[in-house]
């Protein structure tokens, strides 16, 4: 195989690539923990929503970029198709800090009617009615991964400024490398991207693909459950928290994985630079101290209120017991008077 793909550092380099993964990786982090109570709590809540956020404006900056760069300058269908694989690593990164986080009314629904379950995915139910912007940018997100993913397989043959390298090019699934120019793979993405390109249905559509996807996985887990008692709500719940997480971090994983095969065994078909360091790669590096410090921040202040809610805890525990024990004390007490009384009346009637 001889050197064909003229490289693009600032699209395929590791630093770009490691940025990205970290950034995603490191969202699940305050997931993690925000979930080991088995519980989400309001600001909680809305940590979740302004990670995701913040991952889905990187996530656009990445594919204005490739849109840019493929209308000027051109770029070919290998790197085009790691803005896709980037693109969708994003999206399971943030749709997962998204579910988790609408996890928690799933408690409430009880008191909540169809309307009200439906319009608080779009707004916040907590009386303000603010307008979840997570939602939104993940809407305009998915159309504009969507156009560029049915721009790029629509027209693979000739897509880019190298399209004599397009038959060599392919792309790697569940770690099987498919050739691009295969009719299949080209139809099926056609379809795929499509589907996702209507704003705030592709939403819907990826809460769907996602939710079925949790069905499996907690179905294959449902022995698990057998742990449980009926009545350990908290366990319950625990459980159906990191169900959630971990499909988040399985979808991850599968994407990174195969992104990296990809790039792995296509490293000959690229000409040398690809690993060049560049102006790029350091700046995406150096944008992941905003995530780490957020994670840092999160971790900090959920270690606090954990600590604060114990110390609460355990001296209810202790007020609980002195109660008690003064209950029981006070009874004793009453108990003494009232034979003490008993036995003065006997000793008057006698």
């Amino acid at each position: 195989m001889q050197p064909c793909i003229d490289p693009n550092p600032d699209i395929a380099g590791i630093g770009v690539r490691v940025s990205i993964y970290a950034q995603v990786l490191l969202s699940l982090v305050p997931a993690a923990l925000f979930i080991s109570d088995g519980k989400i709590t309001a600001n909680e809540a809305d940590a979740l929503e302004t990670i995701s956020a913040n991952i889905l404006l990187t996530a656009c900056a990445l594919l204005v970029s490739a849109f840019v760069q493929a209308a000027t300058f051109g770029l070919s269908v290998y790197h085009a198709i790691i803005v896709l694989n980037l693109s969708w690593i994003n999206n399971m990164g943030a749709f997962g800090c998204v579910i988790v986080e609408k996890q928690r009314q799933v408690e409430e629904k009880e008191h909540m009617t169809k309307k009200e379950r439906l319009l608080a995915w779009w707004f916040h139910s907590d009386g303000s009615h603010r307008f979840r912007w997570p939602i939104a940018t993940a809407a305009i997100h998915l159309t504009a991964m969507s156009a560029f993913g049915i721009w790029v397989w629509a027209k693979i043959d000739d897509f880019g400024n190298q399209p004599q390298c397009t038959p060599q090019t392919f792309i790697t699934i569940l770690g099987r490398d498919i050739f691009v120019a295969h009719r299949s793979i080209r139809l099926a993405s056609v379809v795929i991207y499509a589907a996702f390109l209507i704003p705030f249905v592709n939403v819907i559509l990826m809460l769907i693909c996602l939710a079925l996807i949790y069905m499996v996985v907690i179905t294959l887990a449902a022995c698990c459950m057998l742990m449980f008692r009926k009545d350990s709500d908290h366990k319950e719940r625990l459980f159906l928290f990191s169900m959630l997480w971990l499909v988040g971090v399985i979808l991850v994983v599968v994407f990174v994985v195969d992104t990296e095969l990809m790039v792995q065994k296509s490293s000959p078909l690229v000409k040398s630079g690809e690993s060049q360091w560049t102006f790029g790669q350091t700046l995406a590096i150096l944008m992941l101290v905003l995530p780490l410090t957020d994670v840092m921040k999160q971790s900090l202040e959920w270690y606090k209120a954990s600590r604060e809610e114990k110390g609460n805890k355990k001296q209810t525990e202790e007020d609980d017991k002195d109660g008690n024990k003064a209950g029981e004390k006070k009874k004793e007490e009453e108990v003494e008077k009232t034979g003490e009384k008993t036995h003065k009346r006997r000793e008057e009637g006698g």
